[in-house]
């Protein structure tokens, strides 16, 4: 029952399907929704091609025209990172010339074809890999590396992508545990990781005549662990923006733009792709002036005081730009310029502090009920921004003396 051909057919349906739901799902970003779809019905296909090759004799083996699709492997990079890429950036358009990145499927197609320049033989006659001639074994070894470049590659580029987005929320958001896509970073860690390995274990399988037991076991085991990773993960994701909010931004707004988002389908960007700046030179061009921007740091701070607006959770900059009289981005400028932080990092410096002292003079009041009293989700969450801000826990800081 689970023998390898087993899993690795049980995996490809359960891709398959998977693959369907979401094309399926009408709202959030569709687009990234179908690059999703194709990047599990590749890895899925993959397993199927795999269990049936394992599931049949030499006398019984299926046309050499489907094991083709195995070449479909040189799209799994460009699709994980079109995908990251949609979700970062939802307005990032695909043009033909973005094609040329699955330009080598069909050159792998040609070059690895049985009788083709590397496996220059008749394969059907050989019931397995183990099977092939020794030097046949060292070609379709070494041929199989550069897929494994390729998704290295493609991975790394998925995360230097996420690094924009990791900044622009934090100076929307006083909560990001449902949008920080820490399950995306883990997925393409996850991709990045099994291109090495893999990569490795083909060079020392080519040069090293290692034997690491059937090559197709890495394979089935990686891609149904990735696409039960997606479906039980990814799946899960809240709906995290606003489209009210966004249409309260004016188009010259320096924050990121915000769109509707689903289940591990959808995400923000910043308008732009932008090289770190100094706060003085980020807003130079923003058309507010000194006097301006002192005058709202008063206002914001009398507002703080006063109503205490960080204690709404997950309050997000342009429900406090509207209190404050502003716009959203004029106020990130206020933020970043005079506290010195983002906008998150400003609303939960302000949500510690009166944690702080209702630790001590309420010490009858659970940490639970401190935490969610003063705006945040959870008491994990909250323990976390505490001990990072005070280098001690709740707990700890309620117990030093006085």
């Amino acid at each position: 029952m689970f023998s390898l051909p087993n899993i690795a057919l049980l995996g490809a349906a359960q891709g398959l399907m998977l693959a369907l739901a979401i094309v399926s799902i009408s709202y959030g970003n569709r687009r990234a929704n179908m690059i999703l779809a194709l990047f599990i019905a590749v890895l899925s296909l993959r397993l199927g091609v795999i269990g049936l090759e394992y599931q049949t004799d030499s006398e019984n083996r299926y046309p050499e025209a489907l094991f083709v699709l195995l070449h479909l492997s040189y799209a799994i990079g460009p699709l994980l990172y079109g995908y990251v890429r949609l979700l970062v950036q939802p307005h990032w358009r695909l043009r033909a010339v973005h094609l040329w990145h699955f330009l080598p499927v069909p050159l792998a197609v040609l070059m690895l074809m049985p009788g083709g320049p590397v496996v220059d033989i008749e394969t059907a006659q050989f019931t397995s890999f183990d099977s092939l001639p020794p030097y046949i074994k060292t070609r379709v070894a070494l041929a199989s590396t550069p897929v494994f470049v390729s998704l290295l590659v493609y991975s790394v580029l998925a995360l230097r992508l996420m690094r924009p987005y990791q900044q622009a929320i934090k100076e929307q958001f006083s909560a990001l545990e449902n949008i920080n896509l820490d399950w995306l970073k883990a997925l393409v860690w996850c991709c990045m990781s099994i291109a090495a390995i893999s990569f490795v274990t083909e060079l020392y399988r080519a040069l090293g005549d290692g034997d690491f037991g059937p090559r197709a076991v890495y394979s089935v085991v990686f891609s149904v662990l990735l696409i039960y990773y997606i479906g039980l993960m990814g799946l899960r994701q809240p709906q995290i923006f606003d489209q009210g909010e966004r249409h309260s931004e004016t188009a010259d707004t320096a924050a990121p733009d915000a769109t509707a988002s689903q289940p591990a389908m959808a995400s923000t960007e910043p308008e732009q792709e932008r090289k770190p700046e100094a706060a003085t030179d980020k807003y130079q061009k923003s058309g507010l002036s000194d006097e301006r921007v002192e005058a709202l740091w008063q206002k914001l701070g009398q507002l703080m005081d006063e109503q205490q607006p960080y204690l709404q959770p997950g309050i997000k900059l342009g429900e406090l730009a509207q209190m404050v009289g502003t716009r959203p981005n004029y106020l990130s400028q206020v933020i970043n310029s005079r506290a010195g932080e983002s906008f998150f990092d400003y609303i939960n410096r302000h949500r510690i502090e009166e944690a702080a002292v209702l630790l001590r003079e309420q010490p009858e009041r659970s940490v639970s009920d401190i935490a969610l009293a003063t705006g945040f989700g959870s008491q994990n969450v909250f323990n976390g921004h505490f001990k990072k801000r005070l280098g001690v826990t709740p707990t700890q800081y309620r117990k030093r003396p006085k």
